[in-house]
Formats: structure tokens, sequence, C-alpha cells
């Protein structure tokens, strides 16, 4: 169940890059 892990590894960081995006 890879794509599983990827799908939430995906939902947890994309937010986080797009915070940090904001932040920088």
């Amino acid at each position: 169940m890879a794509h599983v892990k990827r799908l939430i590894a995906l939902l947890v960081l994309t937010p986080l890059t797009a915070f940090a995006d904001v932040e920088l």
C-alpha cells in the first residue's frame, strides 16, 4: 500500500510547503 503512504505524505507536505512559501 505504498501509494496510500505517498498520498498521505502529499496531503501532509503540501500545506507545509505552501505555508513555508507564504512565510518566505
